[in-house]
């Protein structure tokens, strides 16, 4: 225990560090013998996993503890609200043995070598932001949150979180006008363009920023919270249309960057079933307006 604690405590505190090293070497050799060796754990690789239709990053990071040999750590982490954490999993064995579970196609992860530095840059946000908002506790984080701190803490410094994807303002546009020359498109005229421009605008903001990707998830944020709850009132005219619009956007961009056709039409069968609640909150929502004729037209 105090072997461990002494690792554990690292630049903390070094008067009790030295203390308890001192005590160590007053006994007799610790056993067993990998916790006499226990600082020189260290990272040795590092690998990002993510879904085709971005809902999270997946970090693995393979170490190894001397004489008695390889572990991964997994780490997952929501990209929806920043990075945190949602889940910490430790595995026996080298990164292969998680990645043979995870790498295939039918669970469409796409799996990228990282450099240890960034892997560091990462998991520290990712660990700052899960001190200081999330009131909730992470799958695994009480149990296992000082050991990732730990094992992290020998990485290299000067890396760079993982970069989101970038979209200008260009960019956004030029996917707008293929959407809209689209046969699914061609229905939204001008009345949609701002609730278009919203939609693509939100997906270069939610998540990993790449708007061309939609999860149940994100489709839900958008609607409920985005349309629902973040846009002003005078906005409201235009969204009866949203679940129409966003339905037909996901197929178009789901074709664009190949997402396969049976995950797309998983999307959009929650969506359907979203139709009663999104016209019924709508209704709510305009019904405290007081102009009667708005509601009329909205709805």
């Amino acid at each position: 225990m105090l072997a461990a604690f002494a690792e554990f405590l690292g630049d903390d505190d070094d008067e009790l560090v030295n203390q308890i090293r001192a005590e160590l070497t007053a006994r007799r050799p610790l056993t067993p013998r990998w916790l006499a060796q226990l600082g020189q754990t260290r990272i040795h690789r590092g690998v990002r996993g993510s879904h085709v239709l971005d809902p999270n990053d997946l970090l693995l990071l393979q170490f190894r503890v001397p004489t008695v040999g390889e572990f991964t750590c997994a780490v997952d982490l929501d990209l929806h609200i920043g990075d945190f954490i949602r889940r910490v999993e430790f595995f026996r064995g080298p990164l292969e043995t998680v990645l043979n579970i995870i790498d295939e196609p039918a669970t469409d992860m796409r799996c990228d070598e990282v450099d240890l530095a960034d892997i560091r840059a990462r998991l520290k946000a990712a660990i700052e932001f899960e001190v200081l908002f999330s009131p909730r506790q992470a799958s695994g984080w009480p149990e296992y949150g000082a050991l990732v701190e730990w094992l992290i803490r020998d990485l290299p410094a000067g890396g760079s979180a993982l970069p989101r994807s970038e979209w200008s303002t260009q960019d956004a546009a030029a996917l707008i006008a293929r959407f809209s020359a689209s046969v699914g498109g061609a229905a939204f005229g001008r009345r949609q363009a701002e609730l278009l421009e919203s939609l693509v605008e939100f997906g270069m903001e939610d998540g990993a920023g790449d708007p061309l990707r939609w999860n149940e998830r994100r489709a839900e944020r958008w609607l409920f919270d985005h349309l629902l709850e973040d846009t002003d009132y005078c906005f409201l005219d235009r969204v009866e249309a949203a679940p129409y619009l966003l339905r037909a956007f996901i197929r178009f961009a789901h074709d664009e960057v190949g997402i396969r056709s049976d995950l797309t039409d998983e999307v959009l069968e929650m969506v359907d079933a979203w139709d009663d609640k999104y016209f019924n909150k709508l209704r709510h929502k305009l019904a405290d307006d007081d102009d009667a004729d708005w509601f009329g037209r909205a709805v």
